[in-house]
Order: structure tokens, then C-alpha cells, then sequence
């Protein structure tokens, strides 16, 4: 039964039911009856939500294969007049690789060397830029026309965020400064979106900036009163070593030469300043288990990808010393495991994509079955650690400016 039939049938029996109907119409009744509305009311329209995104979403990655042919392998692959090839940016030279996976569109190598992992080849500058911004605008546009017909507009785009509040990151910021003796007065995020993160690190932080390349997302932030850049990091014109804190939440993957950014934030940081970066794990069980069809490595945006020893060697190189890191949230959800193992047994693999199943979401059992099973399985705000400490989907580390 769909969420919409277990409303219809819930007031159904309000009516019908003499016991309930004069039960609701007690004040404990409305309240009690108010209250489960709401709350199926509320799950109908997150659902919705979800299935307008994701169909969205799924329907972006097969734009773009005007720029992409067919090997020699009988992979797709892109065309070589738009193709840039690069090498290790964690070793940052030639090394040996090894393939990681293939999304059915791009191919990733690993570095046997450090762990990274990394799309090869990617596209060009020019075509990245026509790609990035075209698919961003109509993304933001798809996105913040549903959530702001159905839902507050605070929520514009944060679903592009990991499942983790802005709380969470500014925790581990101020128990690191606290360790190191540093200060917690100015802050920047790279990669800032809509400005929700930084509306929430003013409660701690006495000057909070951003950086977003996205104009939209930039203009919709410095409407909520921020200060944003609309630039590349690289190009921002601030004196050396004027920020406590610099937060990089859900960004270096989709950078080229991420050395290059993080050079520019160790110069932007005071001593014993604070660099936090999250990312995608990609030594998380969702990526050995689902590998190419997971679905943090479809479409064409996240080129590089980390596991806590790459990320760490990366920062050291630059200059940094790493004070904390750790891995969160198993991104496997029931309607994932079901829609795998079945087209696994129907030999169709191919048709899975992790996260996108909308085709489970309007079934009320696998609801309630996920529901129960969340505390053990699916907890959102779950740190592993110990010998599961590499088991999360996402990865955080906490870098130190000596």
C-alpha cells in the first residue's frame, strides 16, 4: 500500500469506526489524530521530494554522452578531442594504477602507491564549464521550485549535503582548536551552496565567509545576509593567514588538483589553525559492494576520490599535520540492498542504481522495516570506529597549520 492509501485509509476509519469517531472527537483524539496526519503528511511529500530529485538526477547522467564514444574495448569512454589525462594528484607524478571501477559512462584508476582514486581521463576545462554550470542552474532551479512550493526555503539544496548537521562538523572544530590552543574567531567555508553551514557557525564564530563557484547558489546566499565569493578559491584576494578555521564539507572530490586549493587554504590560515575536510570514502563498504553503480561515482562531477591515507598524505605534503579523522555513516539503505540482490538474481545488474530505487519508496512495509532496523544498521549520525573505523561512506579529517 502507497503512503497515499494508508492516509485515505486512516480517515476512512475515523469516520466509519463509531469508536473512533467519537474518540476523535475528544481533545486527546484531535491532538493524537493531528499529530499522525502531520506525520504521514510530512512522509508523503519527503518521498515525493526524493523520487522528484532522483528521477531528476538519474535523467543528468546520460546528458552529457554527446561528448563520449565507444572504445576499442566496448566501454564508452570520452572523445579524445575533450579528454585531459592526469596523473596521481596525492603523488603528484607518475605511478603505477590499477582500474577501479567503471560507471557504465567513465572509468576510475587507484594508485597502488597512496589509495587515490580518480576518474581517467575527465573533460577538458572549457567543456567541464559548460557541463558544470548548465547542469547546476537547472539542477538548482528543479530543486528549489519543488522544495519551496512544498517545504520551508531554508531547505533549498541542502539535500546535496551529507546526512549529518552543521553541528556535527563544528563540534569536531572546536574540540581540535581547544587541543591545539587555537582560537575560534574567523571562518571560511569553501564550497559554502546555499550558506547553511555558515548561518549555523555564526552561533560559534565571531566573521564567517564562503566560497561557491555556483552563481545562483552564491546570490541565494549573500540574500541571507553572508559574505560570499563567488570565485575560485585561488583567485580570492585576502591576506595571508587571516582565517582560525577553513572547512571544506563535500568539495575536494570534485576537484581537479586538489593540492593546489589546499596550498591556498594553508596560506589563509593562522597558526594552529584548523583545516576540516569530509568526503566520500571510497574504502566505505557501499563502494566494495555496489562499486560502479554506487551513486557517488555516476555522472561525471566527482574525480577525486579519498580513503583517509590518501586524504592525510595529501595534507602532510602541503604542510599540514593531521590531528583527527574518522568515517561515518554506512550509506546502504534497505530499498538498496533489495533492488541489488534482486536484479543480481535476475542477472541485470546493470539496471541498479544505488540510492535511486524509487521504485520501493511508496511501500509502507520496507518503511516501517528500515524504521526498525535504522539504530542497528542505517544509523545517519553514526561514527565507526575502532576495527570499523574505514566502514563509513563518508570520511572527515581534521588537519592542524603548525
Amino acid at each position: 500500500m502507497s503512503m497515499d492509501g494508508l492516509i485515505i485509509k486512516i480517515k476512512q476509519c475515523f469516520v466509519k469506526v463509531p469508536i473512533l469517531y467519537h474518540f476523535k472527537a475528544t481533545a486527546i483524539g484531535q491532538y493524537l489524530f493531528k499529530i499522525t496526519y502531520s506525520f504521514l503528511t510530512l512522509r508523503r511529500q519527503k518521498r515525493n521530494l526524493k523520487s522528484t530529485v532522483n528521477n531528476f538526477i538519474v535523467k543528468q547522467y546520460h546528458e552529457d554522452e554527446r561528448y563520449l564514444v565507444v572504445g576499442d574495448n566496448g566501454k564508452k569512454e570520452i572523445e579524445k578531442k575533450y579528454s585531459w589525462y592526469r596523473d596521481c594528484a596525492v603523488c603528484r607524478k607518475h605511478t603505477t594504477s590499477t582500474d577501479a571501477f567503471y560507471n557504465g559512462q567513465f572509468s576510475f584508476r587507484r594508485c597502488k602507491d597512496c589509495g587515490f582514486v580518480w576518474m581517467q581521463p575527465i573533460y577538458c576545462d572549457n567543456v567541464i564549464a559548460s557541463i558544470y554550470n548548465g547542469k547546476e542552474d537547472s539542477k538548482f532551479k528543479a530543486i528549489t521550485n519543488y522544495v519551496e512550493k512544498n517545504f520551508l526555503k531554508k531547505t533549498t539544496l541542502e539535500i546535496e549535503k551529507p546526512p549529518l548537521p552543521p553541528s556535527f562538523y563544528i563540534q569536531k572544530l572546536l574540540w581540535s582548536l581547544k587541543q591545539i590552543g587555537g582560537r575560534a574567531n574567523n571562518l571560511l567555508d569553501i564550497g559554502c551552496q546555499n550558506g547553511n553551514f555558515l548561518l549555523e557557525a555564526k552561533h560559534y564564530f565571531h566573521d564567517v565567509q564562503g566560497v561557491e563557484m555556483n552563481v545562483k547558489s552564491a546570490k541565494y546566499a549573500m540574500e541571507r545576509g553572508l559574505i560570499v565569493h563567488n570565485m575560485p578559491i585561488e583567485e580570492i584576494k585576502l591576506p595571508d593567514a587571516f582565517f582560525d578555521v577553513i572547512t571544506m564539507n563535500q568539495v575536494i572530490e570534485h576537484i581537479k588538483d586538489p593540492s593546489i586549493v589546499l596550498e591556498k587554504a594553508f596560506k589563509l590560515l593562522k597558526r594552529n589553525g584548523v583545516l576540516f575536510i569530509s568526503t566520500p570514502n571510497i574504502d566505505g563498504i557501499s563502494y566494495k559492494m555496489f562499486k560502479g553503480a554506487h551513486s557517488l561515482l555516476r555522472g561525471n562531477s566527482h574525480i577525486s576520490m579519498f580513503n583517509i591515507p590518501s586524504l592525510g598524505r595529501l595534507g602532510n605534503s602541503v604542510g599540514f599535520k593531521t590531528e583527527n579523522s574518522g568515517t561515518y555513516y554506512l550509506d546502504v539503505s534497505l530499498y538498496d540492498l533489495i533492488a541489488y540482490y534482486y536484479y543480481g538474481l535476475v542477472n541485470n545488474q546493470d539496471k541498479f542504481l544505488h540510492r535511486y530505487n524509487v521504485h520501493l519508496y511508496g511501500y509502507v512495509f520496507f518503511h516501517a522495516l528500515q524504521f526498525l532496523m535504522m539504530p542497528f544498521l542505517f544509523n545517519r549520525y553514526k561514527e565507526f570506529h575502532g576495527p570499523t573505523k574505514e566502514w563509513g561512506s563518508y570520511l572527515y579529517m581534521i588537519f592542524s597549520k603548525p
